[in-house]
């Protein structure tokens, strides 16, 4: 726990908590907020925590980020995919579809969004983007010169600019999508390169009000956009909003770790999203099954926002044991070994 930074911690709980409402039935504009930055803000956070100084050599880093990311990513894939070739693709929605279970398998390998590919776990497309991100950013930014390090971010974008209105298309493992979740992962780095992010509660407030008012805007004007498959809107407003979020979350974040809530519950939450993130689709889907076949409620009732509100916490907190169970028999599962 002292290695820990409890801003980052109380960030990451917020984020996966608006993950996992951002995947159900909530109004469209609502998810237009969550969506115009919950994905780049844990681009940004893994750009955050990149050091050279820990991996000096690309193969080391690599052998650490395939055991913190792949390892997962095929691990989690799996055991969902298991789990809805015996049970989900016959109940709810996936009743009605015709979908061959081969589709989402070889999904896993390809891994993309596009078509049915993941279907059994769509969210598991940002383990595979990010580290093809990693695997591209460590020899892209190697040089300790700062000037080629804003170069570098011009000239992602300019090549985001031209997949997305040019060529268009899906790559295995999100590698159409890297040009942007390379310039979010880079400018991660460089803030914690550059800038000093100290702040004291009346700075925190004072941020928090318009960067609100800025994601709600924007977010209003852009609509929904959607990382995964490529799809950001208006450029410009897709970098406002995503920015404008990260700050956002980054003050809350700042103003819970200074006024010393210590909010151990969150802080467990922030500590262990992966496993949140590859399994709340799974949870939400036994909270589901036990209201409808054993409470009886209809499931129109997840057409209400505070009812999704209430499950989306629901789904969190009944993953808190299994996260703990894995953490200290097979922690693998989550990218982490016993010492």
């Amino acid at each position: 726990m002292s290695n820990r930074i409890q801003w980052v911690d109380y960030t990451k709980a917020i984020n996966i908590f608006l993950v996992v409402l951002g995947h159900t039935a909530i109004p469209l504009q609502y998810r237009s907020y969550i969506y115009a930055f919950h994905i780049p803000l844990f681009f940004f956070l893994s750009g955050y925590f990149f050091n050279y100084t820990k991996y000096p050599v690309f193969s080391s880093f690599i052998k650490k980020r395939t055991i913190q990311i792949v390892v997962p990513y095929f691990a989690i894939n799996f055991i969902t995919y298991i789990v809805w070739l015996l049970i989900g693709q016959y109940t709810g929605e996936d009743a009605m579809l015709d979908i061959s279970p081969i589709k989402p398998f070889i999904g896993i390998f390809y891994g993309s969004t596009s078509g049915n590919s993941l279907h059994h776990n769509v969210p598991m497309w940002f383990l595979a983007c990010l580290y093809m991100t990693e695997f591209i950013f460590y020899p892209l930014f190697r040089s300790i010169n700062k000037c080629i390090h804003f170069l570098t971010i011009i000239l992602l974008l300019c090549i985001s600019i031209i997949e997305k209105n040019f060529i268009n298309t899906t790559l295995p493992w999100g590698l159409n999508i890297v040009p942007t979740t390379l310039v979010l992962y880079g400018c991660g780095y460089l803030f914690k390169q550059y800038i000093h992010f100290q702040i004291n509660i009346k700075k925190a407030i004072l941020l928090i009000i318009p960067s609100s008012i800025l994601v709600i805007i924007i977010a209003s004007i852009n609509g929904k956009i959607e990382v995964s498959d490529a799809y950001y809107g208006n450029y410009f407003l897709f970098w406002m909003g995503a920015f404008s979020g990260i700050f956002l979350m980054f003050s809350i974040g700042k103003l819970l770790e200074i006024t010393h809530l210590n909010i151990k519950l969150m802080l467990f939450i922030g500590q262990n999203t992966l496993l949140i993130f590859g399994f709340h689709l799974l949870a939400g889907g036994i909270i589901k099954g036990v209201t409808f076949y054993l409470l009886k409620l209809p499931l129109d009732i997840y057409q209400l926002t505070w009812v999704n509100i209430v499950y989306s916490i629901i789904s969190i907190l009944i993953l808190l044991p299994f996260v703990f169970f894995v953490n200290k028999y097979i922690p693998w599962i989550g990218g982490k070994f016993k010492n």
